[in-house]
């Protein structure tokens, strides 16, 4: 497949996006924002995992012995795809038929790049786009400064981010660049219908270390620009009879990820949230039940008066709900979701609020309502 660029700078190889999810901010995370981030980290890791074909053990050490997959029909031989970036250098990267690879060294991975679709700095009810990136420091050092360039298909360097001040959470950093209204041209390739083929530069500086460069490359599909356009002109969905706005979106070819928030809220600060999640799986590897235990194990029970019920189960849907009073670092809430196949993958829409505790018609009606939503939306 050739990419949608510049006739001198189109490729034959198909690729497709690395995973992101979202953006990561930089402050405690609620449980439900914390269950995503741990689904969406442990379906990374679960696929590529696939793509590789590793070992059972391994599987079972990542993904907390959840699902059991015949890995070896999965293997993929890795290799080098070279590009001329912006400046005149060469590039190498990896990369397989299932998409590009993550760039890593012996200090840093890259884990996520890829845009999300928010509400604008200025006027919350229109979207904006922002490149989202995340890496991994995976030995014990202080970051002095992270600075990520697009260096393609672009013929000059596009500076997206200078962090003179990275804060680490855990062993990961994360960041974002400034939003671009949907009429800007910088995203025509929103609107091809070919892959578009994206590389970006990673410049980290640690204390006392060596200065290091890593190049990632991402892609984007006709389905997943798709995808990315319905959340930027189609910003408004209602569930409950109230107007709820899309504070957050990302697609690619492993992932589909959208949540809702009631105006003025925003993802960073909400009482009330609506997600809905598609996990990729087009080969039916993945149970519904498999999918319930990984996402009680992403749950944290430590909190005070944690709950979990299962309300509704079959082979195909499973119906949820659980609670719990404030803890470390996090509110007080209440979460009720339905977990379905759908036809690519495994879906998730899920209603959580602040406002407890949720009484008993409260939560019919949202169980009515999360029963009647789409897999495939």
């Amino acid at each position: 497949m050739s990419y949608g660029l510049p006739k001198e700078r189109r490729i034959d190889i198909t690729v497709s996006p690395l995973l992101v999810a979202g953006n990561f901010p930089r402050r405690a995370l609620s449980t439900s924002e914390s269950v995503h981030a741990n689904l969406i980290l442990s379906w990374l890791k679960l696929s590529r995992l696939k793509r590789r074909g590793a070992s059972m053990k391994v599987l079972r050490m990542i993904v907390l012995m959840i699902v059991v997959l015949p890995l070896c029909a999965f293997a993929e031989q890795p290799r080098t795809l070279q590009l001329r970036i912006a400046g005149g250098e060469t590039v190498t990267l990896p990369v397989t038929d299932g998409g590009p690879l993550p760039a890593e060294n012996k200090a840093f991975k890259i884990e996520a790049a890829g845009p999300a679709v928010q509400p604008s700095d200025t006027d919350p009810d229109k979207p904006m786009v922002k490149w989202g990136f995340m890496l991994t420091v995976k030995s014990a050092q202080t970051l002095e400064r992270v600075v990520v360039e697009q260096v393609y298909p672009n013929e000059s360097v596009e500076g997206l981010i200078d962090d003179q001040a990275p804060a680490l959470r855990g062993r990961h950093w994360s960041g974002s660049s400034s939003g671009v209204g949907p009429d800007s041209n910088s995203l025509s390739w929103l609107f091809s219908d070919r892959t578009t083929l994206f590389v970006f530069r990673f410049r980290i500086s640690a204390v006392n270390q060596p200065s290091a460069v890593l190049y990632q490359a991402t892609a984007f599909s006709a389905p997943a620009k798709e995808v990315l356009r319905n959340a930027i002109f189609r910003p408004l969905s209602r569930f409950d009879g109230r107007l709820w706005t899309i504070g957050n979106n990302f697609a690619d070819e492993r992932l589909h990820i959208t949540e809702y928030v009631l105006p003025p809220e925003h993802v960073d600060s909400w009482s009330e949230l609506m997600t809905h999640q598609v996990f990729v799986d087009r080969s039916n590897h993945i149970s519904v039940q498999a999918f319930v235990n990984l996402l009680q194990q992403a749950l944290r029970t430590d909190c005070k008066d944690f709950r979990w019920t299962l309300l509704e189960q079959s082979d195909s849907g499973v119906l949820y709900e659980w609670s719990h009073g404030e803890c470390a670092n996090s509110f007080a809430q209440y979460e009720m979701g339905r977990i379905a196949l759908c036809r690519i993958g495994v879906s998730r829409w899920a209603y959580a609020t602040r406002h407890v505790p949720v009484n008993t018609k409260q939560a019919d009606e949202w169980a009515l309502i999360l029963k009647k939503l789409d897999p495939e939306e």
